[in-house]
Parts: C-alpha cells; sequence; structure tokens
C-alpha cells in the first residue's frame, strides 16, 4: 500500500502552511503592555477573517469536586454579557454569520469567530466583550447543566473512552488530566454559577489571552480593533490565579497495576497501553510525532502490520500521541472480536493479554530496531501532509496557529515550519525518545463480562 504523501504528490519538503501563496503574508505578533498577545496574518483576497482567542484556563485548577468546571465555563461564555441578554446575544451572533463558539481543551478555553471582512469589528466585538464582560445568565446555567450530564451518561456508554480515562487516571491520578474533561454527573451537579463567575474572573485576563486574527484584515487594523475593545479591561477583582507558571510533570519511575474491566453485553474486546511522555513545549515533540507515526499512526505502520495483516488479531488499531503543556501521553490500541484464536499463544491466554502485549512489543521494538530509511519517509511524509490538508479552512489555519504558539516551544514558528521540524527528526532521534518514555506501561483491557452476578470491574 502507497503512503499518504505518495497518493498527494507531497514530497518532504513541502511547506504545509497558507504562506506558500503570494497573497499570504507572515503573521505579525504583538504584546501588549497588559501581557496580551496578538497574532495577526493576513490573507489578502481571502473572503472570510477567522478571531481563534487561547485563553490559558485548563485542568490544572480542577480538583475532583469541580471536575468539568472549564467544560461549564465554554458552554455558558457566549450566552450572555452585563449588557446583552441571551436573546441580544443570539441576534448578534446571528447578525456577524452565526459561527461563534466557545470549547474546552485541556490546557486552554478557546473562543472562536469566522465571518466577512466588513464584520470583523462586529465580531471582534462580540468576542471580547464575551472575555471582560460575560455573566453567566441563571437559566442559561441551569440548561447546561443538563445538557453536559446528558453527555457524561453518553460518554459513560463509550468504550474507547473509557478504556483511555482508564490509562490517564493512572499517570494523573484524580488531578489534572486524570479528571474527566466534562467533570462527573456529582461534580457538576454541584458547580453554581457563582462558581463559575469565579473561576472567570481568575483566569480571564490578557496576560492569559493569545488572539490569532487570520484572514482579510490587515496586521494595523486587526491590532488595533483587538486592543482597543479590550483597553480598558476591568481588572478589578480579576486575575487571582496563584500560580501562571506551566508545571512540567514528572516522568514514572515504576510499574503500574494493570486494570482490568468486564462489561456486559460486549460484542468486543479492547486493549490499550499508554506511556505518560513529553508536553509539546519539549524538544523531544517532533520526534515523538515521528515515533508514534511509525508506531501506529497511519496504514503502513508496525501495529498494522505485526497485529493486523501478519497476526490477524484486530479489526480496529492504531496509536495516537496527546500532547498537552503539562505533560503527553502516547497511546496504542486494538479492538478486536472476544473469541478467536491467538496465533503463538497458549488456549489459557486472554486474548486481551495476547493485545496488551503485542502492543507493548512495538513500543518496545521501537527502542531496539530503529526506523528503517524508508519508514522514516513514510512517516516525514504521512505527518507533512496531513498537516497541511488540515489547513484547507481559514478557520483550521487560525486554530493550528494558535496551537503552536500557546503550546510549542517554538511558538508561531512552529506551525509555519512545520514542515523543517519534522524533517530534522532522524532515525536514532525516534530510538532515543522511544527509550526515554516507553519504560512503565499504563494498560487497560476491557471484555465481555461472562458472570451475569459480578460486578463491573476486578
Amino acid at each position: 500500500m502507497g503512503s499518504y504523501a505518495d497518493s498527494t504528490g507531497l514530497g518532504l519538503d513541502a511547506a504545509p502552511s497558507a504562506q506558500s501563496s503570494p497573497d499570504v503574508f507572515a503573521p505579525v505578533t504583538t504584546t501588549l503592555p497588559n501581557g496580551l498577545r496578538i497574532i495577526c496574518r493576513y490573507e489578502k483576497n481571502t473572503p472570510l477573517v477567522a478571531i481563534n482567542v487561547m485563553v490559558r484556563a485548563g485542568q490544572d485548577q480542577e480538583t475532583a469536586q469541580n471536575a468539568g468546571i472549564a467544560s461549564y465555563v465554554a458552554r455558558t461564555l457566549l450566552s450572555s454579557t452585563s449588557s446583552n441578554t441571551p436573546d441580544q446575544m443570539t441576534t448578534d451572533i446571528n447578525a456577524i454569520g452565526g459561527n461563534v463558539a466557545a470549547v474546552r481543551q485541556p490546557d486552554w478555553l478557546q473562543v472562536t469567530a469566522l465571518t466577512v471582512p466588513d464584520k470583523f469589528e462586529d465580531a471582534a466585538l462580540l468576542v471580547t466583550n464575551s472575555l471582560k464582560d460575560a455573566d453567566f445568565e441563571p437559566d442559561i446555567v441551569a440548561s447546561a447543566k443538563d445538557d453536559i450530564s446528558s453527555e457524561i451518561d453518553g460518554n459513560d456508554a463509550d468504550l474507547f473512552q473509557t478504556a483511555y480515562q482508564s490509562v490517564r487516571n493512572t499517570f494523573y491520578g484524580s488531578s489534572l488530566y486524570g479528571l474527566p474533561s466534562l467533570g462527573t454527573l456529582q461534580s457538576v451537579k454541584s458547580i453554581t454559577r457563582s462558581q463559575l463567575l469565579d473561576y472567570y474572573r481568575k483566569n480571564f485576563v490578557p496576560s492569559h489571552f493569545i488572539i490569532v486574527v487570520d484572514g482579510d484584515v490587515t496586521p494595523d487594523k486587526a491590532l488595533s480593533v483587538i486592543s482597543n475593545d479590550l483597553d480598558p479591561f476591568p481588572m478589578d477583582g480579576r486575575g487571582s490565579r496563584h500560580n501562571d507558571s506551566i508545571p512540567i510533570l514528572p516522568l514514572p519511575t515504576s510499574d503500574f497495576k494493570a486494570d482490568h474491566m468486564v462489561q456486559p453485553d460486549l460484542q468486543e474486546v479492547v486493549s490499550m497501553v499508554g506511556y505518560q511522555v513529553a508536553p509539546m513545549s519539549s524538544p523531544d515533540y517532533p520526534a515523538l510525532l515521528v515515533a508514534n507515526t511509525i508506531l501506529g499512526g497511519m496504514k503502513s505502520s508496525r501495529l498494522f502490520t505485526d497485529v493486523r495483516e501478519t497476526r490477524g488479531l484486530a479489526y480496529e488499531l492504531g496509536s495516537f500521541y496527546n500532547p498537552q503543556l503539562s505533560s503527553g501521553d502516547l497511546v496504542g490500541y486494538v479492538f478486536a472480536a472476544p473469541q478467536q484464536p491467538a496465533p503463538g499463544a497458549k488456549d489459557t491466554t486472554p486474548i486481551t493479554q495476547v493485545l496488551s502485549d503485542a502492543i507493548i512489543k512495538q513500543f518496545n521494538l521501537l527502542k531496539t530496531t530503529p526506523p528503517t530509511d524508508a519508514e522514516l519517509a513514510r512517516a516525514k511524509h504521512y505527518l507533512i501532509g496531513s498537516y497541511l490538508i488540515k489547513h484547507e479552512t481559514l478557520q483550521d489555519r487560525a486554530d493550528l496557529l494558535g496551537t503552536a504558539a500557546v503550546g510549542t516551544s517554538a511558538g508561531a514558528d512552529f506551525d509555519i515550519n512545520y514542515a523543517t521540524y519534522i524533517n530534522a527528526v532522524t532515525a536514532a532521534d525516534v530510538s532515543r525518545v522511544a527509550a526515554k518514555y516507553f519504560n512503565h506501561p499504563a494498560i487497560c483491557t476491557i471484555e465481555p463480562d461472562t458472570n451475569p452476578a459480578s460486578v463491573g470491574k476486578d
């Protein structure tokens, strides 16, 4: 099977950036005296303008008692301000095209707006007013609580999410990334409007904002509009966070106990194996991206070749690298039928153990068997090509530029020159990061419950 890059015709030097066009100019970054960072990229003749705000407010402030509060704030942020009722906010959002949203990421809350150039000033005012003047109208808060609770119930039935949450709990316990992003039914039920306002006032201050403006608006205009909208900023009672630094979590130094679950009425089994690795700010970030792609991130990966094509053990498998600001995790997974012969295994070996052993084997082999030149080239082609395609829409380009700015050590340059960073990774780099990080796995297996009297978890 040909690589992704073979099918697209992309070369290793392909630059995954809208800046390959002569009508796209290099981003201009400005930091205001109040700490606000504004990144403006002028894409001349683009019929739209995207606004993307990254607010440093994430799981570092959540506990078991208030888990999900960042998601709750995101759901209610754009509903009203002290000067705009929910109905007026809806009218204003529709007037600029309706493409306005707030979503929660693990380490930041993201506010996005997409509009036409003529409506840029209106869109910017709507977004900035929400950043400084949201009031979390009580009826909206109550309605959002019901919606989040229903979504939590749905996630509890998701096999993939259950296994991945187990892996994250193993690494991070009942704090930070170990907490479910939406929270629990108990925590969401207990969160009050007063707590939402307190969280908002502590975190929503200019020094926690990165604002990306991308599209058909000049940097001078974008900077003028955004800075005027956020000056003055009501700092009275705001910004009482005690720690603005980003802690890097230590790596595990000992093995973890495997988590084995049983669930009734399952028609499949899943084995998931993860390792705690570096955050996106680490110099190892590009090498970990390549390592993940070789391991299980593409159809010609080692996991796919060994577990599915050679051994015929799985119908769905892969790996993914989830980089955050304080840590990261790189996870391999296999879904399979619950009853099937396992080549080379004793009849008494559970299929879930066979699968987890197969995943661990490929992680370990990456330490001792460096990627071949062909593997390395395929992985780089795939990463560069995939990243290029992710830039297809203006909103995606603004999102990727902002993510690089808030999370990577290279800042916005990581997005602009992504191919350069990926191409610099060597086979030795891949083996080095494998040896450094793939040592203490978190293992979760889930299989059908064959004992009707048993309870959910061993």
